[in-house]
């Protein structure tokens, strides 16, 4: 893969995950991710992982442009494996708003 293919991901943006109500992370190719007991460090890895499903079940359905967030910024998924994480009224921050994730990309 040459240099100019390749893809960063940049940030990621968590709305009502857990402890989370709005809250975007900034990453870098080294990110080191640190804090109190029960800070939420462990949520934004859940969350990435999340999205890897969410992107996963997309690119299954064969519709890549889904999931790009060209066309289509705000695709809904269904992700039975919410269930890991104690189901989905146990990860809303809010339990009158939507789980919301997003992650923003830049290609080197």
């Amino acid at each position: 893969m040459d240099k100019k293919d390749q893809v960063v991901l940049t940030q990621i943006r968590i709305k009502n995950f857990k402890c989370f109500a709005d809250v975007v992370v900034p990453l870098r190719k080294f990110t080191v991710i640190y804090g109190q007991n029960s800070s939420g460090k462990s949520t934004i890895l859940q969350a990435l992982d999340l999205v890897r499903l969410a992107c996963r079940q997309l690119k299954a359905k064969k519709e890549p442009n889904r999931y790009s967030g060209v066309s289509k910024p705000q695709q809904v998924v269904d992700l039975p494996s919410i269930r890991w994480y104690g189901g989905f009224n146990k990860v809303l921050c809010l339990s009158d708003r939507p789980l919301e994730l997003g992650v923003t990309f830049r290609e080197e």
